[in-house]
């Protein structure tokens, strides 16, 4: 199962304080701080990153 299959449905649901027990929202900030030093996941675009991780749970991922 991909981390992203484990997002409520309603990506609404998601929180600040609830974000860090999500590993695909965990992994896509890291990711963003990687290309961008000051990223920080904030409430005005949480629902956004948590509907693109869910929308993105099945695509296959990049060999490593």
């Amino acid at each position: 199962m991909d981390d992203a299959a484990l997002l409520p449905k309603e990506t609404s649901l998601v929180s600040l304080e609830t974000a860090s027990s999500y590993p695909a929202l965990t992994l896509f900030a890291e990711r963003a701080r990687a290309v961008r030093s000051d990223f920080v996941l904030t409430t005005e675009d949480l629902q956004a990153v948590a509907s693109i991780c869910t929308r993105l749970d099945g695509l296959p991922s990049p060999s490593s």
